[in-house]
């Protein structure tokens, strides 16, 4: 399956999540934000929620909800309808995949933590490459 991109394994992420939850946490969800984001939205599929109220609710900096809304968007598991931003799962394998992180971080939230520093090292990384 291991549809998004790397092996987890080889930089150190086993925490015991399958294959497909590591390596989408360690490529897509970088922060905490992001996860409690997706899982607050998850949460309330009915909900239209304004980048304001997700930083509110999240009490997390607007720019910072708005890039992550941004990303989220981008990955096929938000959309926005003209007011605001809905959680809808572009397939019905993203959205078991999305169920599956959060059982895995309900789980064990500190080795899921530990795969989000994966993919921030991982972006550091590439910024400190030579040109």
């Amino acid at each position: 399956m291991a549809r998004w991109g790397g092996d987890v394994t080889q930089r150190g992420g086993d925490a015991g999540f399958d294959d497909d939850v590591s390596q989408f946490v360690v490529m897509h969800l970088w922060t905490v934000e992001a996860l409690e984001l997706l899982l607050l939205m998850r949460g309330a599929v009915n909900r239209t929620w304004s980048t304001s109220s997700l930083a509110h609710a999240l009490r997390v900096d607007f720019d910072r909800v708005d890039e992550i809304v941004r990303r989220l968007c981008a990955l096929g598991l938000i959309v926005e309808n003209g007011k605001g931003w809905l959680y809808r799962p572009s397939s019905d394998g993203i959205k078991d995949l999305c169920a599956r992180v959060e059982v895995a971080y309900r789980q064990k939230p500190s080795a899921m933590v530990s795969l989000m520093g994966l993919g921030r090292a991982r972006v550091d990384e590439l910024a400190d490459a030579p040109p």
